[in-house]
């Protein structure tokens, strides 16, 4: 039998080390990292599906409106909001 995961949730306001944090627990191979979607589009160096999940509006609308995501918010004219599969999935699999 195994053992249901523990969510950690790192939230702040920027500038406050969560990107330190989360960089010394990758060092532990027991975590699931979950990776956010968002409408704002991406910067030079981010890879859809690494540093977020790319969307459009429409996209993103039909996803709040399915309740596909764990929580989601509007921040400097963009959405950002967790998936909730991947995360379900992780802790599930302990």
């Amino acid at each position: 039998m195994s053992t249901r995961g523990v969510l950690l949730v790192l939230s702040g306001p920027g500038g406050v080390g969560k990107s330190t944090v989360v960089s010394e627990l990758r060092n532990f191979e027991n975590f699931y990292f979950s990776v956010s979607a968002t409408t704002r589009r991406p910067r030079a160096n981010e890879i859809d599906g690494v540093a977020y999940h790319f969307v459009s509006e429409d996209s993103f609308q039909q996803m709040i409106e399915k309740g596909e995501f764990l929580e989601w918010a509007e921040f400097a004219g963009a959405k950002y909001g967790t998936p909730r599969m991947p995360v379900v999935d992780a802790l599930e699999s302990g």
